[in-house]
């Protein structure tokens, strides 16, 4: 290997590594899942209420925003925006113990999470030019983040055995992630593509392909927010079987986030081969064991369906972050990562409130007995997937030969040139040709 390619390859790794680890503020809500109790009886419950879940809306709703952002000022310096902004309000928590900056605080981490949601993908995708790589790349990503996750839920409950407010000393480690950000992530990565002569190649834009951006956003709004409903309500259905062992709905909690990594981790090794297709599997699999988890009694089999679901859960997310950045031409990443973001903190949002709302709908009287209910959405899906992958296969047709060249090219070139060999896919332009009807249950 040559010291350029040698360079580039560590530039790489030390790339993904850093993305990963911003993270941090994607997951940093699992910081405070452990104490939640303490926070109910310290403070008026309808804050704590926004302490736990507004951050998700907020993130949802700047989400939205972001994709122009990042367009506008470029990936790196909105992702160091953001990330700054969640970096500060994190270090005011650990020296604080009001209500009001405590709310406040929780409001610009909600801020920070959105914009960085979208500005990590940005820069995922403009980094890793070739496709297959990309997707390794994201499930690599999607994988540690799993990790992380898990690994502050383990930490904070720990710290909190001795004083519950000791959590939020976990909020310093953000403090040498951003210093990582500033110092590692190459500001070319995710910044608008230019030809030769500095002309910004955005000034003859392709059209936007509206149409598969948004029933992409409603496919996996729904996608995550069903497999959510689990993943909230989990105790709530144990208990409703009669399994009323901490230990055991811990653990189910647990096997989830590892089917989950696993997934992730494998990601780029099964998209390539199931291309489009992907996700009609995730749908499949979520009804199949959505049905198991109803019909189980046995904690083993309970065990097995949220083994199993976190898996669907992790392809899912995977997928469509990765998919987003292939259906539209690459001045148009960042708008179409937007709606995917927005698509993941609304559902997580709105999943809490599913379960209630439909027995109050229907008249049931368990979170359990909604679960046909979600079972019957998921194979609608599924079959939706299979109608719209037949139209739309061409869009996972992954570089190969040429993709891997060009791959080679772009990691041993200077950092400063990787923006004028960006390579281009061919990505047409789909008309909106579906009805709005079918538009809502597009499974991507």
């Amino acid at each position: 290997m040559s010291q350029g390619a040698r360079k580039a390859a560590i530039s790489g790794v030390m790339f993904i590594i850093v993305i990963s680890l911003v993270t941090f503020a994607m997951m940093g809500d699992l910081i405070l899942i452990p104490v939640a109790e303490n926070l109910y009886e310290t403070y008026d419950p309808m804050a704590v209420n926004f302490i736990l879940s507004g951050p998700a809306l907020i993130s949802a709703l700047v989400s939205v925003l972001s994709g122009k952002a990042v367009e506008r000022v470029g990936a790196k310096r909105y992702l160091c925006i953001c990330f700054g902004i969640y970096t500060a309000s994190s270090v005011v928590l650990v020296f604080v113990s009001a209500l009001a900056p405590l709310v406040i605080c929780r409001a610009l981490q909600g801020f920070g999470m959105g914009g960085c949601t979208v500005a990590n993908m940005v820069l995922i995708a403009g980094f890793f030019r070739n496709e297959k790589t990309r997707g390794r790349m994201m499930g690599v990503y999607n994988g540690a983040m799993a990790l992380i996750g898990s690994a502050l839920s383990i930490i904070s409950g720990f710290l909190a055995l001795q004083n519950w407010q000791n959590v939020f000393y976990l909020f310093l480690v953000t403090i040498p992630i951003f210093v990582s950000v500033i110092l590692l992530v190459p500001a070319e990565a995710g910044e608008p593509v230019r030809e030769q002569g500095g002309r910004d190649a955005s000034a003859e834009r392709s059209p936007m392909p509206w149409g598969i951006v948004i029933r992409s956003g409603v496919a996996f709004f729904i996608y995550n927010m069903i497999y959510c409903v689990v993943y909230y309500q989990i105790a709530v259905i144990m208990a409703e079987k009669g399994i009323l062992d901490t230990a055991v709905v811990g653990s189910l909690s647990s096997v989830g986030m590892a089917g989950s990594l696993v997934a992730c981790t494998l990601f780029g090794w099964y998209f390539p081969k199931m291309k489009r297709f992907t996700i009609t599997c995730g749908f499949a699999m979520q009804a199949f064991f959505f049905a198991v988890l109803f019909f189980a009694d046995a904690p083993m089999v309970c065990g097995i369906a949220c083994l199993a679901l976190g898996f669907a859960y992790g392809l899912g997310m995977t997928y469509y972050m990765t998919y987003c950045t292939l259906i539209v031409p690459p001045e148009h990443v960042a708008v179409s990562t937007s709606v995917i973001a927005f698509a993941m903190g609304s559902s997580m949002f709105a999943a809490p409130y599913v379960p209630y709302g439909l027995m109050a709908f229907t008249g049931l009287d368990t979170v359990t007995a909604t679960l046909p209910i979600l079972i019957g959405v998921l194979v609608v899906g599924c079959v939706l997937s299979v109608f719209f992958g037949r139209r739309e296969r061409a869009y996972c047709e992954l570089d190969d030969a040429e993709g891997e060249d060009a791959e080679q090219a772009t990691l041993s070139m200077d950092g400063a040139s990787m923006a004028s060999h960006e390579i281009h896919h061919d990505c047409r332009s789909v008309q909106e040709s579906a009805s709005a009807g079918m538009a809502g249950l597009d499974a991507k």
